[in-house]
């Protein structure tokens, strides 16, 4: 094989790198599976204060850029279910409580109808 090509193959090599610690050694592939798993785990740690985990961002889709490390995998996902259960609730009401104030907050700004309503007299 000659040297531009050789570097032309490096230069096409993509590594890839541990979502949960930044490392780019012996890093893993994604499965769709474990995608879902991490996402469904995330909203644990964004009630979590001072959680290492809590910036980090789940990809949608597998992808040639991030994967995982075994050992950190294995700590991010090692929340229990009923720690998972908790973490949907306090979403679910945060996001009701949002939309309660965004109501009540167009409710009081909509003038009614009959208000400032103008009487012109023809003469």
């Amino acid at each position: 094989m000659a040297e531009g090509s050789q570097d032309d193959f490096n230069s096409n090599v993509v590594s890839l790198k541990c979502i949960f610690c930044d490392d780019d050694e012996d890093v893993k592939k994604f499965t769709v599976e474990m995608l879902e798993k991490c996402r469904e785990k995330s909203v644990v740690y964004k009630f979590r204060n001072k959680s290492t985990y809590s910036d980090i961002v789940i990809p949608d889709v597998v992808n040639e850029n991030t994967g995982y490390h075994t050992a950190c995998y294995k700590k991010y996902t090692a929340v229990g279910t009923k720690e998972v259960e908790s973490a949907i609730e306090q979403q679910l009401a945060i996001e009701s409580q949002q939309r309660h104030a965004l109501s009540q907050s167009a409710s009081s700004q909509q003038e009614p109808d009959n208000l400032y309503h103008l009487t012109v007299s023809h003469t």
